[in-house]
């Protein structure tokens, strides 16, 4: 709806300001120590990507839409690549922030404060303590 109300120039430059500011954005997980350095890479990748797209959108001329379809077929593979990076980073870095959020769950296993059933699963499915 917005091409049609501000026109395309103004849509498409404010799809660009918008990833970049998405960009930014997910790097503040890494940036606060929630997510290791493997997810801050993974989002550096992927939201320099994102903007190459969206500055090919921007710069598009006439009725082609293959720029547009591209940036959202990218956008949904670029949210579930974040989430996939942050389960396999498994939290990186614990930042002081993380914690003190964390403080008084239980005991620590591998460096992570967990609650006591979180540590009784832990041994469950933990084969080094057999």
């Amino acid at each position: 709806m917005l091409p049609i109300v501000a026109g395309r120039a103004a849509t498409t430059r404010q799809i660009l300001i918008y990833s970049g500011l998405l960009a930014l954005a997910s790097e503040l997980p890494w940036a606060i120590g929630f997510a290791g350095t493997v997810y801050g890479a993974i989002a550096a990748i992927c939201g320099a990507l994102f903007l190459l797209l969206a500055v090919q959108l921007n710069r598009s001329i006439g009725p082609d839409r293959r720029p547009a379809h591209r940036l959202f077929v990218f956008s949904i593979a670029y949210l579930f690549v974040l989430f996939a990076a942050l389960l396999v980073d498994r939290g990186g870095n614990s930042s002081p922030l993380m914690r003190a959020s964390h403080a008084g769950l239980g005991i620590s296993v591998h460096g992570e404060l967990l609650p006591e059933a979180a540590r009784t699963a832990w041994r469950t499915i933990n084969l080094s303590e057999v």
